[in-house]
């Protein structure tokens, strides 16, 4: 574990571990280590910026290392005892003036700052003004989980002034140029003080004649200690683990026949963190194997304990699948979670499939080193006809009903519906309802689930990050051909007139159901009005009088000292 503590944090630096191995550069050995250092422990790869204060940065990826260091040439090794007193700090950002950075998620372009602010770039035309017809070149991807190291700023790139942190050369002038905050240029004296602040030659705009020359402020004459501060602008959590190791389940699902149609059990993934701190995952990329179609294998979804993760997704014919997690999976200091990869087979389709992870690289955190046996991969399933699984049917549901609570009121329904089963008796494992309505925090609380007038489940509290309340009915069985009755009732506490709580069912595959008899996923079949868009009960929370008044009885007369505490000086 003390090894996979220390992975070089680079999100995950597999290449530059590599690069680093093959290149044999010279590594200053045994050395105190000093602020600006680069850092590392001897027979590992883990490589560290140790900051002013004293703490080690972590570079969340390959591209930001390299944004700041050609080579690895003056990494001084240091004894562990030394490199664990320094505190883990915070993700390094991509070094200003040096690329432009974008999200995978949005096609939206950013100029890096200083204190790694980001300035949107409005248009192709500002961007080919400033860094030429292939601008595009300079830019690179910011995985989701990194994104919010940086800060966005309100106010964008124009076409006629470089942003900070820019190096810039005008035809006019042979000197190169380096872009203050204050927006003046500071002129590189020679050669020698441009390279001692480790830029590049080829992070150097041309500047074309509309863009003009911004005012002159003082020559650079050497090392610039701001300039060169890798951890200048850097964000990310403090603290957090710097290590999570993913391997595969001993438990994961073994190879067999499954039938089309079905949600199968493809992986079951442990995702272990560090014992010096928690780790977030924010994204995990899945690929598909097999030689069946990629593009048949749809609704891949994770469950933690049976209950779904995020949204589901279908497998692409790059035969792959992006999970980015709105509320980030938690996995504490020293703990390991084991996540459950469903997905479904297209009906009547066939073919041999199988699901994984492909590299460390799919495994986006909050800056820890993901480590493991790569690629993990699931056993394969074969796809089959003839068997006849379970059925789960909801023929009705309270829909578009409207409703009044007060403030404070308890036991105000939230939402009703029947489920019938065929075919087998059906295990219901988790059920997750999304709310429509206002995400205030205490809007509603102490949800419970009943089933034909019994309660089920009880305490569940409505998750405002992502709008979810999910319940865990722990394997409810329900019998061949039954009909259930299910209502979901819940306390609204604190909120605004006119708020509303909507619980609804946004997607089939937010309810897991398991096959009592074959042992097979069942997505139910849902009402012909309820989809993605339909709205369940809306209670709507209604303005309501009320009354002040001092209770003097509570408040009685007495005489009291200079520095006596706890004196009830008034009771409302």
């Amino acid at each position: 574990m003390k090894e996979l503590r220390k992975a070089f944090t680079v999100g995950v630096m597999s290449i530059t571990v590599l690069s680093m191995s093959m290149l044999m550069v010279p590594l200053t050995v045994g050395a105190q280590a000093a602020a600006g250092d680069l850092i590392k422990m001897d027979g590992l790869s883990s490589v560290y910026y140790l900051g002013a204060d004293d703490k080690r940065y972590v570079f969340p990826n390959e591209k930001t290392y390299f944004s700041w260091y050609s080579d690895f040439s003056g990494v001084v090794v240091i004894p562990q005892s030394e490199l664990e007193s320094y505190p883990l700090g915070a993700n390094v950002t991509i070094r200003p003036g040096t690329k432009l950075v974008k999200i995978t998620t949005d096609p939206k372009v950013y100029a890096v700052e200083p204190d790694g602010t980001l300035l949107w770039v409005p248009s192709e035309a500002v961007a080919s003004t400033l860094w030429g017809a292939d601008w595009a070149m300079k830019v690179v991807d910011v995985p989701d989980g990194f994104f919010t190291n940086y800060t966005v700023s309100s106010e964008e790139v124009s076409d006629t002034a470089y942003p900070a942190g820019s190096l810039v050369k005008w035809e006019a002038d042979a000197a190169v140029y380096w872009i203050a905050e204050d927006g003046t240029g500071r002129k590189f004296a020679d050669e020698a003080s441009f390279l001692a602040n480790r830029f590049k030659w080829g992070d150097i705009a041309n500047a074309p004649e509309a863009v003009p020359m911004p005012t002159a402020g003082a020559d650079i004459t050497g090392a610039v200690a701001d300039v060169i501060d890798t951890s200048s602008g850097a964000g990310g959590t403090a603290g957090a683990g710097t290590g999570l190791t993913v391997s595969i389940a001993s438990d994961t699902p073994e190879a067999g026949n499954i039938p089309a149609g079905s949600p199968i059990e493809f992986l079951k993934v442990n995702f272990t963190a560090a014992a010096d701190g928690a780790v977030n995952i924010n994204a995990i990329e899945i690929g598909a194997y097999g030689l069946g179609n990629a593009s048949y294998i749809d609704n891949a979804t994770w469950y933690d304990d049976g209950v779904k993760i995020g949204t589901s997704k279908n497998v692409n014919s790059d035969r792959v699948a992006a999970f980015n997690f709105a509320t980030p999976i938690a996995i504490a200091a020293g703990e390991t979670k084991s996540l459950v990869l469903k997905a479904t087979i297209e009906a009547l389709m066939s073919g041999n499939f199988a699901l994984g992870i492909v590299s460390a690289s799919k495994v986006m955190t909050n800056g820890a080193v993901v480590s493991g046996s790569f690629p993990i991969i699931g056993n394969t399933k074969a796809v089959v006809t003839g068997t006849t699984i379970g059925e789960v049917t909801m023929p009705s549901a309270t829909l578009n009903a409207a409703a009044t609570a007060e403030f404070g009121e308890d036991d105000v329904l939230l939402a009703e519906f029947d489920l019938n089963a065929t075919n087998e008796a059906v295990l219901w494992e988790s059920a997750c309802m999304r709310n429509g309505g206002n995400n205030t925090e205490g809007i509603v609380g102490n949800m419970r689930l009943l089933i034909d007038g019994d309660e089920v489940v009880t305490e569940v509290e409505l998750n405002t990050a992502t709008k979810f309340a999910c319940f865990d009915l722990n394997e409810y069985r329900i019998a061949k051909n039954d009909t259930i009755s299910v209502e979901i009732y819940g306390d609204i506490g604190i909120a605004n007139a006119n708020d509303e709580v909507n619980l609804y069912i946004k997607d089939a595959n937010d309810f897991s159901f398991v096959g009592e008899v074959f042992g097979y996923g069942i997505v139910p079949t849902v009402h012909a009005n309820i989809d993605a868009d339909a709205q369940g009960i809306t209670v709507t929370l209604a303005a309501s009088d009320f009354t002040i008044d001092m209770d003097k009885s509570a408040t009685p007369s007495k005489d009291v000292r200079a520095g006596d505490d706890n004196v009830v000086l008034a009771t409302v």
